[in-house]
């Protein structure tokens, strides 16, 4: 598959909706009988599960990019960020970096996506990971036109009237 900066009608975005729809809702369905057992948890207990599952998603969302991190000290690193444990106490700054990072996603998902925040988290992720800065030889878009158009987009599609929101999450990713 080429690369996705060589297809033509970059950065249109290109889609099959109804599968990602019916992923959307098996997701949404099994989001749900989660949320149904974990109604039955205590509030320790349930602070537990919600650090372990953010634990999984940074680890799970790293393995994408080829890099591999311990659950257990991304799990401390998100206590530690949350003032659930003891603060200054051992930690990892790779994780204690991917947890400030999530933990910042999900306490301002409503606000508008900008430059500064999206600089901020590639500049962080480069400087901590082996992820090579894209670069191919023959590019001719404008990265900063590119950066600028996916944020217009981002910013001005309904969020509840325009794709699903995992759908816009994972288009976020991309």
């Amino acid at each position: 598959m080429p690369w996705n900066k060589l297809h033509a009608d970059v950065p249109a975005f290109i889609r099959e909706s109804d599968s990602l729809l019916k992923a959307e809702w098996t997701f949404m369905a099994e989001a749900a009988a989660t949320v149904g057992m974990a109604s039955r948890l205590g509030a320790s207990q349930l602070g537990d599960l919600a650090v372990d599952a953010l634990a999984a998603d940074i680890v799970a969302s790293m393995e994408i990019e080829n890099e591999l991190l311990d659950a257990p000290l991304v799990a401390a690193a998100i206590r530690r960020q949350l003032g659930l444990a003891l603060a200054g106490v051992g930690g990892d700054p790779v994780a204690d970096g991917c947890a400030a990072l999530i933990l910042d996603v999900l306490q301002h998902s409503a606000r508008p996506i900008c430059e500064n925040w999206l600089d901020g988290w590639r500049e962080f992720f480069w400087r901590h990971f082996s992820l090579d800065r894209p670069s191919l030889p023959g590019m001719s878009f404008d990265r900063r036109r590119e950066l600028r158009d996916f944020i217009t987009w981002y910013n001005t599609v309904p969020q509840w009237g325009g794709d699903a929101p995992l759908v816009r999450a994972g288009l976020a990713h991309l």
